[in-house]
């Protein structure tokens, strides 16, 4: 008897699983992999980096993944548009400077807005 195997979901990181660590484009062997997933069904793509970072990753393959997860996880987009995001409080943003100070990791000169910028700047969606 053959199965069904339509209307999977496949979930894919970006680095070191669709290309190589060191480089900035998708291995043809990872474009392969998404085509082929896309193929049983739904693909979504899970990765630390930024959404505009996947978005000029995937945005000319034939069949682009619906849903992105960014950041980690604390973005996540379907078709382009924000669904739902998390966001480190405030308070706990100011605490974690703070311990991060006097360990002198944290450069106090550096405003907390260039911290967290690229977050910000990761929940303006791009259409494809």
């Amino acid at each position: 008897m053959e199965k069904n195997i339509k209307n999977i979901i496949t979930v894919f990181d970006i680095d070191g699983t669709l290309m190589p660590i060191s480089s900035s484009i998708l291995d043809p062997n990872g474009t392969e992999a998404l085509s082929k997933a896309a193929e049983l069904g739904e693909v979504v793509i899970a990765s630390a980096r930024l959404y505009q970072g996947i978005f000029f990753l995937i945005k000319d393959l034939p069949s682009k993944p619906r849903v992105i997860i960014a950041l980690n996880g604390a973005a996540t987009f379907i078709d382009g548009k924000l669904v739902d995001s998390v966001a480190i409080p405030e308070d706990t943003v100011g605490k974690v400077t703070g311990i991060l100070t006097q360990l002198s990791i944290y450069n106090h000169k550096t405003p907390l807005y260039g911290i967290l910028r690229p977050f910000f700047w990761s929940l303006q969606p791009l259409k494809f």
